[in-house]
């Protein structure tokens, strides 16, 4: 069938952007199709060959009208762009509203939430699966929109089977037969009690995660499920001892926690027994709240305040800097980064590149021409923003050269086309 191209020029992609996620993984083909019985009728979506999929204006490249006046649209490799088309089990297209959000989960999935219903969409064939009877994915604690404090929240094992938090309790989409996917709760659903503050997921599908006793405010709980369904007691602590503090998954694929007591890398083996490690992070004090997270290559670093440390890192050694004035509170204002530095925008407009492994900036913008409200950086240091040019009160999306050439794409932005950014990966 013939798609509906929108446009081929790669860069109105920059311009039109609303919202955009960016697809990674195989993309080979897969004769499988989700079969479910899906609300409003919806068995497909199409994002097969995705490269990024977008949230875009209507424009004049686009001539469906829909009530949002959004459009939903995927960009191939070669840099095209084509309308989603959305479908329902008679192959009839369906006029429905644009996705609210956008996540990326894994190599063969992603969820749409569309409607306020999530939808778990093949990246393969573009078969939809219902959500709404597990609900939407929250995420964890520290990522309410505090400047960009985003931490891994949806997790995958090794099998692509899905983990996600809503409603206090861990949810577990299980995605092994393709043909008929389940979902079940993973931690106990006593949220009259007890609400799960912290998961983390390994790639064997261990899930870890503690709560507090709603009963009884000065206790806290951590508790680990097995892949093979043993429920195990960590420990109980009181506040003023060691409950959790923050768990994250490392690049090696483990879990590691921190509570009051220290940090700590947890290994479990096919028959469930559990060893703690103890994890050497070099004095770093780990917590949640007020920190950016950023996931580079080889190591996992989190940001606040001046400091700058290091709480994942291959080669074994983390490390960490402080006295950082550029991202002292009150100087510091937003980030962005990609494989190979890190990007800050200080609150008297200048964009500085920081090198990852020396922290020294360099001064790519120094302009207060610019309140800069949205910053992204692709892995060739191109920079997109989006932000009040002072000089006449426009609202402009431009870019940012890796010598600090400024290219502004649009400057009649409006309320009603707020621009959201993700880094494509």
């Amino acid at each position: 069938m013939k798609q509906r191209k929108v446009v081929s020029m790669i860069g109105a992609l920059v311009v039109i952007i609303s919202v955009v996620a960016f697809i990674t993984g195989c993309q080979q083909a897969n004769s499988n199709t989700i079969n479910s019985s899906i609300r409003k009728d919806v068995s497909f979506i199409d994002i097969v060959d995705a490269k990024a999929l977008l949230v875009i204006p209507e424009n004049n490249y686009m001539n469906r009208s829909i009530t949002s006046n959004k459009k939903f649209a995927k960009m191939l490799s070669d840099g095209s762009i084509y309308e989603v088309k959305v479908k329902n089990s008679n192959g009839d297209e369906l006029e429905v509203a644009s996705p609210s959000q956008i996540y990326d989960v894994n190599a063969k999935y992603v969820i749409l939430i569309i409607e306020n219903n999530p939808y778990l969409v093949s990246k393969i064939d573009g078969s939809a699966f219902d959500l709404s009877p597990m609900g939407s994915p929250e995420m964890l604690r520290a990522n309410a929109g505090y400047k960009g404090e985003l931490r891994e929240s949806i997790f995958s094992d090794k099998s692509n089977n899905i983990y996600y938090l809503n409603g206090g309790v861990v949810k577990k989409i299980d995605v092994s037969d393709p043909n008929v996917i389940t979902g079940k709760k993973i931690t106990p659903d006593i949220y009259s009690i007890s609400c799960v503050d912290e998961f983390v997921v390994d790639n064997d599908g261990n899930v870890f995660f503690s709560y507090d006793d709603r009963g009884n405010g000065s206790l806290s709980y951590a508790k680990i499920r097995t892949a093979n369904n043993a429920l195990k007691n960590i420990f109980t602590g009181s506040y003023s001892g060691d409950h959790i503090t923050i768990a994250f998954r490392g690049l090696d694929g483990n879990i590691y926690f921190a509570s009051r007591e220290g940090a700590f890398k947890v290994l479990i083996d096919t028959q469930s027994n559990i060893k703690f490690e103890d994890y050497n992070v070099s004095g770093v004090s780990m917590g949640s709240q007020y920190m950016h997270w950023l996931y580079f290559p080889d190591r996992i670093s989190v940001i606040f305040d001046g400091k700058k440390y290091e709480v994942f890192n291959k080669s074994g050694v983390c490390s960490k800097s402080e006295n950082l004035e550029f991202l002292k509170t009150g100087i510091f204002k937003l980030l962005a980064y990609n494989a190979h530095n890190y990007y800050v925008v200080t609150t008297d407009g200048r964009i500085l590149r920081v090198d990852l492994d020396t922290d020294n900036p360099t001064v790519l913008l120094n302009n207060s021409d610019y309140e800069f409200y949205k910053i992204e950086v692709t892995d060739n240091n191109l920079i997109i923003f989006n932000g009040l040019r002072l000089s006449d009160s426009k609202k402009v999306l431009g870019t940012i050269s890796v010598d600090g050439n400024v290219t502004i794409l649009d400057d009649a932005l409006s309320d009603n086309n707020a621009i959201v950014l993700k880094r494509i990966k």
